[in-house]
């Protein structure tokens, strides 16, 4: 027999006991409902019966410490004396026979053991068993504390490929008494992605000297430029370079070394996406044994 219990309004009797119920199902693999009743009318041969008493104990899924956060994608939005704010774009699957929508929702993230500030997600669904996608506003905090080792970390670990394990510590549920201490109890493990693109799509060397006069200079002929590079970083407002430094090898058409140029750092200005900088002025140095493709260069 099928009972038909859609659109029945759920009442929370103990707020307390429920609190308990949901830390133990949003951390647990299986738990068990026993449901009773006595005044179900079952219709049979035509005929309600009403008053019909009923018990049964249920096996549902629970929610597992939810293992399957990913973080896709982010974006810093912003930059200012509380922290440095971003918008991740974040998927969560929920392996549970339950769903519910969580109005507010707020994590401590973590790096290397070390608080690095709050996340908030709004109207979170969990879909039972299955995957919903949602945004959560994070900020690394401004709060007294030095994180400079660990942006760094963030960021090396962002530029050279390399996805940045963290974990995400339950605070609190705003409003919602019953789900407080449930999200207190959670502790989700998570990475954030590196990019998926090259950090600087293009250089444009929009203009370039080069000193030939001094003796040493035929084979090291000193060179001042001013270059334009195109970034790819995830900033919404203008990237937040304040210093650009080169050391690259030039090549000729057949991708043959032609020589080094190595300036030290000078100040530089953004746009946007781009950046821009007047080279100091520093030698072209031929490679050794590369005099004949630097001449015919």
């Amino acid at each position: 027999a099928a009972l038909d219990l859609k659109n029945v309004p759920f009442t929370i009797s103990d707020g307390a006991a429920f609190a308990d119920f949901t830390s133990f199902a949003l951390n647990n693999e299986k738990f068990e409902w026993t449901i009773s009743t006595t005044g179900i009318v079952v219709n049979a041969m035509g005929a309600s019966l009403p008053g019909v008493s009923m018990t049964k104990t249920v096996t549902l899924d629970g929610f597992n410490k939810l293992p399957g956060l990913q973080l896709l994608n982010y974006v810093i939005s912003s930059i200012d004396d509380a922290g440095m704010h971003m918008t991740i774009s974040a998927s969560l699957s929920n392996p549970s026979t339950i769903g519910m929508t969580i109005p507010v929702s707020q994590f401590d993230t973590q790096f290397a053991g070390h608080v690095l500030g709050p996340a908030f997600a709004y109207n979170m669904a969990l879909v039972p068993h299955s995957s919903s996608s949602f945004a959560l506003n994070a900020t690394i905090a401004a709060d007294g504390t030095d994180k400079t080792p660990y942006i760094k970390g963030i960021f090396h670990n962002a530029l050279t490929g390399v996805a940045t394990p963290l974990t995400a510590q339950g605070v609190a549920a705003p409003g919602v008494s019953w789900l407080d201490a449930a999200i207190k109890s959670l502790l989700l493990d998570t990475a954030l992605p590196p990019l998926q693109e090259a950090p600087i799509s293009s250089v444009t060397i929009n203009s370039m000297e080069m000193d030939f006069a001094c003796a040493t200079c035929v084979w090291a002929p000193t060179a001042l430029s001013s270059i334009t590079a195109d970034t790819k970083l995830p900033f919404a407002m203008d990237v937040p370079i304040h210093q650009l430094a080169q050391n690259v090898q030039i090549l000729d058409e057949n991708g043959q070394v032609v020589g080094t140029l190595n300036t030290p750092y000078s100040d530089a200005t953004t746009v946007g996406s781009k950046v821009s900088t007047n080279t100091p002025a520093a030698p072209l140095v031929v490679a050794e044994g590369s005099h004949d493709i630097y001449t015919a260069f």
